[in-house]
């Protein structure tokens, strides 16, 4: 076992584990692909994967090396693992079963925390399959919440209404939000992020629970503690970033980071479906939206989330974050810029880009 881990410590790695294809592998560990399953010395993938981490896990009776070789071997294995139900001759695995679900939503968690994104060595969902797909975010959002992540809301995507047309979409979609994802500073660190992208959006904040579905105007207005405004900075497991909105929806709506405002304000109907909006940088005009982009007011975005949440059995809270979806185009950033939103009487933000 000892032998083989420094075999692999010892490779130099091109890119991430995940781009490499059946041969890299085969070549790199001395594995066999035999049909739908790995030959590996020493054991099957899942004790050896069960041994990689239980090492981890009792890290501090370690040395830094073994801690390296343990963490190198646990990442190869994960992503034979993604390859493992996929016949040699196709090219992609179609994630169908709960086993999978877990196995892609493992590599999409590895990808991020490695900053080195997803190839076509892993698993792939169907472009239709979207309720799989929300099988796998709920996996992916399970292993933070073990880390110790906590939630703090909700996002929102495909809020606009022509694109869910020209997808075929009659909702909006949505993902949990960590703690641990809000940047309570004045920049953002890009290198922490893949391939990072920015929306402006609307934020809503809770003061108390919404427990019943059919929330109206008065019910929905006393639960929020306000609105504000919002950068939300978007990034992807997958190189390129997604192919379908299916794979966006399992890697968490795409999620990164996200900055609020710093002043809450009271939530206005007319005014927020009446909002503008202007993203600059350095002071250039780079994009511009509206409100009413955002199922005719972010407003009902919102309503549209507490439904959700309510009839799921698990209603928004006090204190919970609502990004209620893009009103402009997403753009990419690159370290050096410089971005600053104005929404009018919803105020301004800026954020330096590290």
């Amino acid at each position: 076992m000892a032998e083989t881990i420094m075999s692999w410590q010892s490779q130099s790695w091109p890119t991430s584990p995940a781009y490499c294809n059946l041969v890299t592998l085969q070549s790199i560990t001395g594995c066999q692909h035999l049909g739908r399953r790995w030959l590996l010395p020493g054991g099957d993938i899942e004790s050896r994967s069960g041994s990689a981490q239980a090492r981890l896990t009792n890290a501090s009776d370690l040395q830094s090396q073994r801690i390296t070789a343990a963490q190198k071997e646990l990442d190869l294995l994960t992503t034979l693992l993604a390859c493992d139900e996929r016949p040699i001759s196709d090219g992609e695995a179609r994630v169908n079963t709960t086993t999978n679900a877990q196995t892609l939503a493992l590599a999409i968690h590895n990808a991020r925390r490695q900053r080195l994104p997803l190839g076509n060595g892993a698993p792939r969902i169907s472009p239709e399959n979207i309720q799989q797909a929300k099988v796998v975010q709920q996996h992916l959002i399970d292993r933070y919440i073990a880390e110790g992540h906590k939630p703090v809301g909700f996002k929102l995507g495909l809020t606009d209404v022509r694109m869910q047309a020209a997808l075929g979409l009659d909702q909006p979609l949505a993902s949990p939000l960590m703690a641990g994802w809000q940047i309570k500073e004045t920049t953002l660190d890009s290198h922490e992020l893949i391939e990072p992208r920015v929306e402006i959006e609307v934020a809503f904040v809770f003061s108390r629970p919404v427990l019943q579905p059919d929330v109206d105007d008065a019910t929905l207005l006393s639960a929020l503690a306000g609105v504000t405004t919002a950068f939300e900075f978007c990034d992807s497991a997958y190189a390129g970033w997604p192919h379908s909105i299916a794979e966006a929806v399992a890697d968490g709506l795409s999620f990164g980071r996200f900055m609020l405002g710093n002043t809450l304000h009271k939530v206005d109907p007319v005014s927020l479906a009446r909002l503008t909006a202007k993203l600059m940088n350095h002071g250039e005009l780079v994009a511009e939206g509206a409100g009413s982009q955002c199922m005719g007011s972010p407003l009902d975005a919102c309503r549209w989330l507490v439904r959700q949440r309510a009839l799921s059995g698990t209603p928004v809270q006090a204190g919970d974050v609502l990004l209620s979806g893009a009103l402009a185009p997403m753009l990419p950033i690159r370290a050096g810029d410089y971005l600053s939103v104005d929404m009018g009487h919803l105020g301004t933000l800026e954020c330096a880009i590290n």
